[in-house]
């Protein structure tokens, strides 16, 4: 007979497995059109959501336990913003520099006007609202629970980290030092939704920019549509 799983760690390990075969099985995949690639990234997303609903679900995890509620709208707010005036502004130079043009926008196309500035900001939220419950909502969460602050946020940065292995190196490296503290936030306000809104801000700035400076994009109400 055989033994049913009931370990939480368990069930959240073979949901992150799933989400890191998503990233690398379909959302890094070469080729196809902005179009094509704004879908993969959208599609992604509400994968990573079913994942992390049904791990929910079988856990039968509470909103609290599960990081989709939100307990301290100070610590949420305080921390989304300490992220953001420190960390977009480095994503927005670090856009500009040409070297990064091979990598950044992940979502390319050969002009940005208006229509698919907002289609890349779309396709990034509803990617980032499913990669953040998983993450910083169910991951954290559970993993704190059961193995407390220090190991439980070690192992979903080490998680984290794996799922930025095919980026640069520099965004790779760097999810090494946001990632407990991104933890620490989702932990201590009780939600996953401020370093959602702040992972929306700095995805679509790094994009942004560095579609707005490379001289062979042209960006803005005047660029062509295709």
């Amino acid at each position: 007979m055989i033994a049913v799983v009931t370990d939480p760690v368990v069930w959240v390990s073979f949901t992150c497995a799933i989400a890191v075969l998503l990233i690398f099985g379909v959302l890094e995949r070469p080729g196809g059109d902005f179009r094509a690639k704004a879908t993969r990234k959208a599609v992604g997303g509400a994968g990573f959501l079913v994942a992390t609903l049904v791990t929910w679900a079988v856990l039968g995890l509470d909103v609290a336990s599960a990081g989709f509620g939100l307990t301290d709208p100070t610590v949420a707010v305080v921390g989304a913003l300490g992220c953001m005036i420190t960390m977009v502004p480095v994503a927005a130079y670090s856009s500009t520099r040409p070297g990064t043009w091979t990598h950044v926008p992940e979502l390319r196309a050969p002009s940005f006007p208006p229509a698919r500035i907002a289609t890349l900001v779309a396709a990034w939220t509803v990617y980032l609202i499913g990669y953040e419950a998983f993450f910083r909502g169910v991951l954290t969460h559970v993993l704190v629970a059961e193995l407390g602050a220090v190991r439980g946020l070690a192992v979903m940065t080490g998680l984290y980290g794996l799922a930025h292995l095919t980026k640069r190196p520099g965004e790779a490296f760097g999810t090494l030092v946001v990632g407990p503290i991104y933890g620490w936030i989702a932990i201590r306000s009780g939600g996953f939704w401020p370093i959602l809104v702040v992972h929306v801000a700095i995805a679509c700035t790094a994009e942004l920019v560095a579609a707005w400076k490379n001289p062979d994009i042209p960006f803005g109400k005047d660029a062509p549509q295709d």
